[in-house]
Protein backbone atom coordinates (compact mmCIF):
# COMPACT_ATOMS: atom_id res chain seq x y z
CA UNK A 1 0.00 0.00 0.00
CA UNK A 2 2.95 2.44 0.62
CA UNK A 3 4.77 1.80 -2.38
CA UNK A 4 1.10 2.22 -4.38
CA UNK A 5 1.10 5.96 -2.72
CA UNK A 6 4.53 6.54 -3.59
CA UNK A 7 4.42 5.88 -6.98
CA UNK A 8 1.39 7.73 -7.77
CA UNK A 9 2.52 10.69 -5.47
CA UNK A 10 5.72 10.61 -7.31
CA UNK A 11 3.66 10.49 -10.52
CA UNK A 12 1.36 13.00 -9.69
CA UNK A 13 4.03 15.74 -8.95
CA UNK A 14 6.02 14.47 -12.33
CA UNK A 15 2.86 15.05 -13.86
CA UNK A 16 2.53 18.24 -12.16
CA UNK A 17 5.88 19.66 -12.79
CA UNK A 18 6.14 18.86 -17.10
CA UNK A 19 2.90 20.31 -17.39
CA UNK A 20 3.82 23.21 -15.53
CA UNK A 21 6.86 23.40 -17.66
CA UNK A 22 5.55 22.70 -21.22
CA UNK A 23 2.53 24.96 -20.38
CA UNK A 24 2.31 28.38 -22.47
CA UNK A 25 2.89 31.70 -21.19
CA UNK A 26 -0.65 33.34 -20.02
CA UNK A 27 -0.07 35.95 -22.62
CA UNK A 28 0.20 33.28 -25.52
CA UNK A 29 -2.87 31.57 -24.98
CA UNK A 30 -5.58 31.89 -27.44
CA UNK A 31 -3.16 33.61 -29.88
CA UNK A 32 -2.78 31.95 -33.12
CA UNK A 33 0.39 31.33 -34.87
CA UNK A 34 1.44 30.66 -38.06
CA UNK A 35 3.51 32.46 -41.06
CA UNK A 36 2.91 35.13 -43.44
CA UNK A 37 2.65 34.98 -46.95
CA UNK A 38 6.24 36.35 -48.47
CA UNK A 39 6.61 40.14 -48.31
CA UNK A 40 3.66 40.91 -46.11
CA UNK A 41 5.66 41.30 -42.90
CA UNK A 42 6.50 44.58 -44.75
CA UNK A 43 2.68 45.48 -45.12
CA UNK A 44 3.24 46.75 -41.00
CA UNK A 45 0.86 44.39 -40.26
CA UNK A 46 -0.85 44.94 -36.51
CA UNK A 47 -1.23 41.98 -34.08
CA UNK A 48 -5.50 41.71 -34.62
CA UNK A 49 -4.35 41.94 -38.60
CA UNK A 50 -1.93 39.42 -38.13
CA UNK A 51 -4.53 37.09 -36.21
CA UNK A 52 -7.06 37.06 -38.51
CA UNK A 53 -4.50 35.84 -41.33
CA UNK A 54 -3.21 33.34 -38.89
CA UNK A 55 -7.13 32.50 -38.29
CA UNK A 56 -7.55 31.94 -42.06
CA UNK A 57 -5.04 29.85 -42.56
CA UNK A 58 -6.01 27.83 -40.01
CA UNK A 59 -9.34 27.26 -41.45
CA UNK A 60 -8.06 27.04 -44.76
CA UNK A 61 -5.39 24.22 -44.11
CA UNK A 62 -7.69 21.25 -43.06
CA UNK A 63 -10.29 22.23 -46.51
CA UNK A 64 -6.83 22.20 -48.90
CA UNK A 65 -4.99 19.17 -47.14
CA UNK A 66 -8.59 17.41 -47.56
CA UNK A 67 -9.29 18.77 -51.14
CA UNK A 68 -5.23 17.67 -51.87
CA UNK A 69 -6.07 14.10 -50.71
CA UNK A 70 -9.01 14.13 -52.55
CA UNK A 71 -7.12 14.92 -56.01
CA UNK A 72 -3.84 12.24 -55.25
CA UNK A 73 -6.27 9.60 -54.93
CA UNK A 74 -7.98 10.43 -58.34
CA UNK A 75 -4.50 11.37 -59.69
CA UNK A 76 -3.79 7.18 -58.70
CA UNK A 77 -7.44 6.24 -60.01
CA UNK A 78 -7.05 7.96 -62.86
CA UNK A 79 -3.47 6.33 -63.81
CA UNK A 80 -4.68 2.78 -63.36
CA UNK A 81 -7.91 3.26 -65.48
CA UNK A 82 -4.96 4.46 -68.04
CA UNK A 83 -2.39 1.52 -67.35
CA UNK A 84 -5.55 -0.89 -67.67
CA UNK A 85 -5.39 -0.05 -71.54
CA UNK A 86 -1.98 -1.07 -72.09
CA UNK A 87 -0.94 -4.68 -72.99
CA UNK A 88 1.21 -6.50 -70.77
CA UNK A 89 4.72 -6.02 -73.23
CA UNK A 90 3.38 -2.26 -73.28
CA UNK A 91 3.37 -2.35 -69.54
CA UNK A 92 6.38 -4.15 -69.23
CA UNK A 93 8.24 -1.36 -71.90
CA UNK A 94 6.39 1.35 -69.31
CA UNK A 95 8.34 0.16 -66.59
CA UNK A 96 11.85 -0.93 -68.39
CA UNK A 97 11.62 3.31 -69.92
CA UNK A 98 10.41 4.23 -65.97
CA UNK A 99 13.35 2.44 -64.25
CA UNK A 100 15.80 4.04 -67.04
CA UNK A 101 15.03 7.25 -66.26
CA UNK A 102 15.51 6.59 -62.63
CA UNK A 103 18.90 5.70 -63.49
CA UNK A 104 18.41 2.05 -62.09
CA UNK A 105 20.57 -0.68 -64.24
CA UNK A 106 22.90 1.99 -65.15
CA UNK A 107 25.88 -0.35 -64.38
CA UNK A 108 24.69 -2.55 -67.96
CA UNK A 109 25.58 0.53 -70.08
CA UNK A 110 29.21 2.21 -71.15
CA UNK A 111 30.54 4.63 -69.37
CA UNK A 112 30.69 8.13 -70.73
CA UNK A 113 33.70 9.75 -70.81
CA UNK A 114 33.86 13.25 -70.77
CA UNK A 115 35.08 14.93 -74.46
CA UNK A 116 38.56 15.53 -73.63
CA UNK A 117 39.02 19.65 -74.83
CA UNK A 118 41.53 19.69 -77.90
CA UNK A 119 44.33 22.47 -77.40
CA UNK A 120 45.42 23.91 -80.79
Amino acid sequence: MRRTMAFLTVVGLTLGISSALLGQDKAQVGKARGTLPQNWSKLGLNDEQKQKIYAAQAEYKGKIDELQKQIDDLKKKQRSAMEAVLTPAQKDRLREIALDKAGVGDDKKPDKKPDETKKP
